[in-house]
């Protein structure tokens, strides 16, 4: 239940000599170790609930932001996302990074590329307008993008998927 520490470890080694050599008054001084002992785990215990607990609250945040991210993908700033959530830019981009293993660019681009390859599947939608919808300026970017992601163009990736 516990991963004891130094102090802790001291204690126990304290209270265990404490005992087998029976100076006098040792059953108060094992005693006053044993409170001691207690108020070390207690303290231990306290501290590893607290980051236990902040876990649990960075991956409820992180959960509510990826949604978030994938709810507004065509017009979301990393700056736009720290405000709506209270986070600094940098914080909020290293939380993204460690929860995700992906930068913030990597992550939206990821959830771009996947909307247009379902615009791409399921609509008739001009490549134009899914670049338009899914936030990018420029056609050829999202070209060359979902070239390297898919491994073929937007264009054959319709075709191919009309096929099957």
């Amino acid at each position: 239940m516990f991963q004891p520490n130094q102090i802790t470890k001291n204690l126990v080694h304290e209270i265990i000599l404490t005992y087998f050599e029976q100076d006098i008054f040792y059953q108060q001084i094992i005693t006053f170790r044993m409170t001691d002992l207690m108020i070390e785990l207690m303290r231990e215990y306290h501290q590893n609930h607290q980051k236990e607990n902040q876990k649990l609250i960075e991956h409820n945040n992180i959960s509510s932001i990826l949604s978030y991210i994938r709810n507004n993908y065509s017009g979301v700033s990393l700056q736009s996302i720290a405000k709506q959530f209270g986070y600094s830019q940098n914080y909020l981009s290293r939380m993204i990074k460690q929860q995700t293993g992906k930068t913030f660019v990597e992550l939206l681009q990821q959830i771009r590329l996947d909307y247009a390859a379902d615009y791409l599947t399921k609509t008739n939608l001009t490549l134009d307008k899914i670049n338009e919808m899914i936030g990018y300026n420029d056609a050829s970017y999202l070209n060359k993008i979902f070239q390297k992601k898919f491994g073929i163009s937007p264009h054959q990736y319709r075709i191919d998927r009309l096929k099957k």
